[in-house]
């Protein structure tokens, strides 16, 4: 793709990869220790671009209690269905209804394969249904990386184009830059120039004047 516009080419800003966090909490809600240390070696093994961050519970009580303490850190739970205290399914009940997290990756592991189990839990913002006996932890992991690669990405990068305050390369301003996107790794931007001399953009035309110009 190419762009033929006659602006000063300083404005030109180059294409940037849409960026990706790499650091990810995972907290393990498991009443057997040697299960929580299988998952996080193997998930450890598993890593590619990020970095586990691993907390431990051995009952829904203290999973509760880790997530009020590290909510803005973990952002994945794998959670055993089985447990004393508070187990499984009341764990689920009180996240998604009483705190409405919901947006967490919450993988469900059970070593019964209820087809019953697997529907209900689908219903409370599960993201996948693993059996603990057959589990394959490259297969978590990439389910792991699909569900982050979802809710990581900035909101508003989408095909097309949208507008975005960022600061200037040398720190000292505030600039407005046009965006496209035409897929990832296709995302390009334009500086518009500072934010006080940028009063509006009339995105419709602007957009109507950039695609006269594109030449995929």
């Amino acid at each position: 793709m190419r762009l033929h516009l006659s602006l000063d080419s300083k404005n030109i800003v180059p294409p940037k990869k849409i960026p990706r966090h790499d650091e990810c909490g995972v907290l393990i809600v498991e009443d057997e220790q040697l299960w929580r240390q299988i998952y996080k070696i193997n998930l450890f093994k598993q890593k590619k671009q990020r970095n586990y961050q691993f907390y431990e519970a051995s009952n829904g009580r203290e999973a509760l209690v880790l997530l009020a303490q590290h909510s803005s850190s973990i952002k994945v739970i794998l959670l055993d269905l089985v447990m004393p205290k508070m187990e499984g399914r009341e764990f689920l009940e009180f996240l998604v209804t009483k705190w409405g997290l919901n947006h967490l990756g919450i993988f469900v592991l059970t070593a019964y394969g209820d087809e019953e189990t697997m529907e209900q839990s689908q219903l409370q913002g599960v993201r996948a249904f693993i059996d603990k006996q057959t589990i394959d932890f490259q297969k978590v992991s990439s389910l792991i990386d699909q569900f982050l690669d979802i809710v990581e990405r900035p909101k508003g990068i989408t095909t097309g184009f949208y507008v975005e305050n960022r600061p200037s390369p040398n720190g000292d301003r505030e600039d407005v830059y046009l965006r496209w996107n035409f897929g990832e790794e296709k995302t390009e931007s334009l500086c518009l120039g500072p934010v006080e001399s940028v009063e509006a953009v009339d995105l419709p035309n602007l957009r109507t004047e950039l695609d006269k110009n594109l030449d995929n």
